[in-house]
């Protein structure tokens, strides 16, 4: 399952975690030793250790930015051995186009697979296990806002919540046409136009925020902690009407949904800034770093520090700046 890369708006045997050496176009992929025992479970493939790979990634044109994330491209060298990558939990969906060698995924339940051509993978709530990605990986992928599903194809994000697998049997067959033309392109920016074009005629017909996804934004991180009773009542509705409406649109609980949210922030702020876990802990309103370090266990299957480097393919904006997109869909190497 490709999670690769915030929310809009890791068999006891050594593995290697990734560290990523920064540029201004993409990133290089270096390995150090470490014991990551949780990352494959029984029934696994084994994968050895592997040292590069390049990551880009750019902001989508702003007709979509209300819809999409980024943009990301992923490419390994041919013959390259595998890389660990852990499956985090995202409130993202991401939509893949594997273009060369699929990844292989293992899930913590022992299911193995291979990822398919067109890979669709709605929001996560809990560690799903690790990818495997060796030999000539060549992929392009959407990281669509949590409720793009909805706006843009009418499928409901509940629908799409801890689930993965084909997407052309969801979304149709546009997907397969438009694996064609990326498989087709040569470069980065070309993907990102050919995309372009393809969401731009649905964003033209996008449906409304449904009253429940409006309250959404009251969620996420902020100098205010959350309180699901206060957002109900804006809502003129009682908690016990809330939530349950809430899940069944989302697919996740208004509580577990701001949990997720402030994991995410939490690896993007100790990205891009000089803080101490203590002060992101503080900042996020955490109770205490053990409140903090359970979220990581349970989202993440590891520990903060560890996974705020093992997880860089899942939120790759942290990690770099991404390139803009100017009004013809061409990868622009400025810094947001």
């Amino acid at each position: 399952m490709t999670r690769w890369w915030r929310y809009g708006l890791s068999s006891i045997s050594t593995w290697h975690y990734s560290v990523f050496v920064l540029n201004a176009r993409s990133i290089s992929r270096t390995t150090l030793p470490v014991e990551l025992g949780r990352i494959l479970q029984p029934g696994r493939t084994d994968c050895r250790e592997g040292p590069m790979e390049t990551l880009q990634t750019a902001v989508p044109h702003p007709q979509l930015a209300a819809f999409v994330s980024i943009f990301a491209h992923r490419e390994t060298s041919p013959g390259s051995t595998a890389v660990i990558q852990p499956v985090i939990a995202s409130l993202e969906q991401t939509l893949t186009f594997e273009l060369g060698d699929r990844p292989l995924m293992n899930f913590t339940s022992g299911r193995t697979i291979f990822h398919p051509r067109v890979y669709l993978i709605g929001a996560r709530t809990t560690y799903q296990g690790a990818n495997c990605l060796g030999g000539h990986l060549l992929e392009f992928g959407i990281f669509f806002r949590p409720f793009a599903s909805w706006q843009l194809f009418g499928i409901p994000p509940a629908e799409l919540a801890e689930s993965d697998g084909d997407a052309t049997g969801v979304m149709g067959p546009w997907v397969v046409e438009l694996w064609h033309k990326l498989a087709d392109c040569r470069s980065f920016s070309d993907r990102i136009l050919v995309a372009t074009e393809t969401l731009l005629r649905f964003a033209k017909a996008a449906h409304p925020l449904t009253s429940i996804m409006s309250t959404v934004h009251r969620l996420l991180p902020s100098d205010e902690p959350a309180r699901i009773a206060r957002i109900a009542r804006a809502s003129s509705m009682s908690v016990r009407s809330y939530e349950p409406q809430f899940t069944g649109e989302i697919g996740i609980s208004p509580k577990k949904f701001a949990r997720l949210a402030r994991f995410a922030r939490a690896i993007d702020m100790k990205r891009i800034s000089e803080d101490s876990w203590l002060n992101v802990c503080h900042d996020l309103g955490y109770f205490d770093q053990m409140h903090m370090i359970r979220d990581f266990r349970s989202f993440g299957g590891d520990t903060p520090g560890r996974l705020v480097h093992t997880s860089s393919d899942i939120q790759p904006w942290s990690v770099q700046a991404p390139q803009r997109v100017d009004e013809l869909g061409t990868a622009v190497a400025t810094s947001l």
